[in-house]
Protein backbone atom coordinates (compact mmCIF):
# COMPACT_ATOMS: atom_id res chain seq x y z
CA UNK A 1 0.00 0.00 0.00
CA UNK A 2 2.85 2.54 1.07
CA UNK A 3 4.27 2.00 -2.58
CA UNK A 4 1.02 2.54 -4.17
CA UNK A 5 1.00 5.54 -2.62
CA UNK A 6 4.37 6.88 -3.29
CA UNK A 7 3.63 6.11 -6.80
CA UNK A 8 0.30 8.03 -7.04
CA UNK A 9 2.60 10.85 -5.30
CA UNK A 10 5.16 10.61 -7.61
CA UNK A 11 2.97 10.50 -10.56
CA UNK A 12 1.29 13.06 -9.77
CA UNK A 13 4.56 15.12 -8.85
CA UNK A 14 5.93 14.44 -12.61
CA UNK A 15 2.74 15.47 -14.11
CA UNK A 16 3.28 18.91 -12.41
CA UNK A 17 6.82 19.06 -13.32
CA UNK A 18 5.95 18.58 -16.72
CA UNK A 19 2.93 21.02 -16.87
CA UNK A 20 5.00 23.82 -15.08
CA UNK A 21 7.77 23.24 -17.40
CA UNK A 22 5.84 23.86 -20.70
CA UNK A 23 4.26 27.18 -19.14
CA UNK A 24 4.60 30.30 -20.91
CA UNK A 25 4.58 33.19 -18.51
CA UNK A 26 4.71 36.70 -19.12
CA UNK A 27 5.56 38.78 -15.82
CA UNK A 28 5.38 42.43 -16.08
CA UNK A 29 8.08 43.95 -13.51
CA UNK A 30 8.88 47.74 -13.08
CA UNK A 31 12.00 48.20 -11.47
CA UNK A 32 13.26 51.47 -10.44
CA UNK A 33 17.15 52.32 -9.47
CA UNK A 34 18.24 55.71 -7.85
CA UNK A 35 21.05 56.06 -9.41
CA UNK A 36 20.25 54.80 -12.67
CA UNK A 37 21.34 57.81 -15.73
CA UNK A 38 18.64 59.88 -16.63
CA UNK A 39 19.87 60.10 -19.98
CA UNK A 40 18.82 56.39 -20.93
CA UNK A 41 15.40 57.55 -20.04
CA UNK A 42 13.00 54.41 -19.65
CA UNK A 43 14.54 50.87 -21.03
CA UNK A 44 12.07 48.03 -21.46
CA UNK A 45 13.47 44.60 -21.39
CA UNK A 46 12.44 41.62 -22.31
CA UNK A 47 13.70 38.78 -20.28
CA UNK A 48 13.49 35.13 -21.19
CA UNK A 49 14.90 32.23 -19.03
CA UNK A 50 14.63 28.55 -19.35
CA UNK A 51 14.20 27.81 -23.07
CA UNK A 52 15.52 24.74 -22.70
CA UNK A 53 14.61 23.02 -26.06
CA UNK A 54 11.52 25.16 -26.23
CA UNK A 55 9.85 27.52 -29.08
CA UNK A 56 8.13 30.54 -28.00
CA UNK A 57 4.83 31.03 -28.79
CA UNK A 58 3.25 33.19 -31.23
CA UNK A 59 1.54 34.55 -28.69
CA UNK A 60 4.39 35.47 -26.15
CA UNK A 61 5.86 37.73 -29.01
CA UNK A 62 2.98 39.32 -29.80
CA UNK A 63 2.43 40.50 -25.82
CA UNK A 64 5.67 41.87 -26.11
CA UNK A 65 6.08 43.01 -29.64
CA UNK A 66 7.04 46.58 -29.56
CA UNK A 67 6.96 46.88 -26.08
CA UNK A 68 10.89 46.15 -25.46
CA UNK A 69 13.72 48.03 -26.40
CA UNK A 70 16.18 44.50 -25.87
CA UNK A 71 15.80 41.12 -25.84
CA UNK A 72 17.62 39.49 -23.22
CA UNK A 73 18.16 35.45 -22.89
CA UNK A 74 18.94 33.87 -19.24
CA UNK A 75 19.61 30.05 -18.13
CA UNK A 76 20.43 27.25 -19.59
CA UNK A 77 22.45 28.76 -22.44
CA UNK A 78 25.18 26.04 -22.57
CA UNK A 79 23.93 22.71 -24.17
CA UNK A 80 23.92 22.64 -27.98
CA UNK A 81 20.46 21.80 -28.68
CA UNK A 82 19.31 24.83 -26.45
CA UNK A 83 21.51 27.07 -28.27
CA UNK A 84 20.01 25.92 -31.78
CA UNK A 85 16.53 26.59 -30.81
CA UNK A 86 17.57 30.20 -29.78
CA UNK A 87 19.10 31.11 -32.57
CA UNK A 88 16.00 29.48 -34.12
CA UNK A 89 13.71 32.05 -31.26
CA UNK A 90 15.74 35.15 -32.12
CA UNK A 91 14.30 35.60 -35.53
CA UNK A 92 10.87 36.18 -34.36
CA UNK A 93 12.46 38.97 -32.12
CA UNK A 94 13.40 41.36 -35.84
CA UNK A 95 11.25 43.63 -34.53
CA UNK A 96 13.86 44.92 -31.89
Amino acid sequence: MTLLILFVISMILLLYMWREAFQNRVVEMELSYEHFPSAFGELKLFFVSDIHRRVIAQEIIDKVKDKADFVVIGGDLTHPMVTRFILLGLKKFHWI
